[in-house]
């Protein structure tokens, strides 16, 4: 009994010396505190804190945090990945960076990116003085090329802007003749303004004003369909998707002007979706993938 009580000391006493030299290296550059990782300070608040004073430009590197893909071959990227909620309520978007090499999207490789999922990407700057600044080919001021301050107008060649858009030192170019000025009357209804050969500009008056049509001019993707079901429809509509691209599907219901109406998350290809309380007209059925991609759009008329 006394030889195993003196064998379980010194395993006690061995990993306290290990786990001592596991989080305190370096003298006291790594510490570990109530599950919270420290490095450059013996008290982190967070699960990981890093402190350190990196000094001049010149000094020790300001990167506190480098992440590296050594790898060349044509998918070559590094990204932080960050996620939050589980299951159903799960986000998640990155920051990183593809290598000159990368050829999973051409259009990025050798640029810094940001991926959202979902919703997008919220740039928030928050206070009184709160701007947004977007800087090309320099890391001065006069490299300054779009800003919105705090009040939300927007510059495009000036940093002081004096209107919701002001734009200096360069044209408004519109290069599609089918596309113009959108603006609205009093009256709310909205006219579209092109030019016609002779430089005379024509307004014709809109259906919808863009507020009231919001569903976005996008493609539909190539795989994949959606059934909707039954044709017309009185109490409810079973929508079908048949692909198996996606763990579960986000469904959405407009009205003919462009309201969103209804909005279904599930992870069922066959979805029963109550329609009665819905006024009698055509609706649009939108259906996307877990990734936001959308798969198809679908008309189906309702009947009291």
């Amino acid at each position: 009994m006394k030889k195993t009580f003196i064998t379980i000391v010194a395993l006690l006493i061995f990993s306290a010396s290990f786990s001592q030299s596991l989080w305190n290296q370096n003298g006291s550059s790594l510490y570990y505190l109530k599950g919270n990782i420290g490095v450059g300070l013996n008290s982190p608040e967070n699960l990981l804190t890093v402190e350190g004073d990196a000094g001049y430009y010149y000094g020790p590197p300001r990167q506190f945090l480098h992440l590296r893909n050594i790898s060349n071959n044509d998918h070559s990227n590094v990204a932080a990945l960050f996620t939050a909620g589980t299951g159903y309520n799960e986000a998640y978007g990155s920051v990183g960076v593809a290598s000159y090499a990368y050829g999973a999207s051409p259009d990025i490789f050798g640029y810094t990116y940001m991926f959202s999922k979902f919703r997008g990407i919220a740039l928030r700057a928050v206070g009184v003085a709160g701007n947004i600044k977007f800087v090309t080919g320099g890391n001065d001021i006069q490299h300054e090329r779009m800003k919105i301050d705090s009040v939300g107008n927007v510059g495009i060649g000036t940093s002081e802007p004096s209107a919701k858009l002001q734009v200096t030192d360069g044209d408004i170019y519109i290069d599609n003749i089918e596309k113009g000025i959108v603006m609205k009357a009093p009256n709310g209804t909205c006219w579209r303004g092109t030019l016609n050969n002779m430089g005379q500009l024509n307004f014709t008056a809109l259906k919808f004003c863009p507020e009231d049509n919001p569903l976005p001019q996008e493609s539909q993707m190539n795989y994949g369909n959606v059934e909707v079901t039954p044709v017309p429809a009185r109490e409810d509509i079973t929508v079908r998707i048949k692909q198996n691209r996606s763990d579960y599907y986000t469904i959405e219901i407009y009205s003919e002007d462009g309201r969103l109406m209804k909005e279904v998350s599930t992870p069922q290809k066959s979805e029963v979706i109550p329609v009665s309380d819905l006024a009698e007209g055509l609706y649009i059925v939108r259906v996307y993938d877990n990734e936001g991609h959308l798969i198809q759009n679908k008309k189906v008329f309702i009947v009291d």
